[in-house]
């Protein structure tokens, strides 16, 4: 069984809200790949980016895996800004994660409770 997908080594990313603040996630590599729009988190320059607030979820769309044996597999990839290709499609893709092949099932917006 692939093992990234689900204990992957994790790094830190700079995700851009709806509102233009950038935001600092931790998140599994493999996962953060799939996005074309994170960066990764360069702490000699963090510009504006701060932690993301307790409570936060980030945009993004849904996966399910569709290999034999990873039908019950779902992940859900973190797409750092609107114009994602993941994100900004009304269309299912199909993705491999580590060597596990599925397709995206839907998207969802970000959402912060304060």
């Amino acid at each position: 069984m692939p093992v990234g997908q689900f204990t992957g080594t994790r790094s830190k990313y700079v995700y851009t809200t709806d509102t233009d603040d950038e935001y600092i996630l931790e998140m599994d590599t493999t996962l953060a790949a799939l996005s074309s729009t994170l960066t990764a988190f360069n702490p000699a320059s963090p510009g504006d980016a701060t932690p993301a607030p307790k409570r936060f979820k980030p945009r993004g769309v849904h996966w399910q895996g569709t290999a034999a044996g990873y039908e019950s597999k779902r992940k859900f990839i973190v797409c750092g800004t609107t114009e994602d290709t993941l994100y900004n499609t009304s269309t299912s893709a199909t993705l491999t994660i580590d060597g596990a092949a599925g397709k995206t099932t839907g998207r969802r917006g970000e959402t912060l409770t304060f």
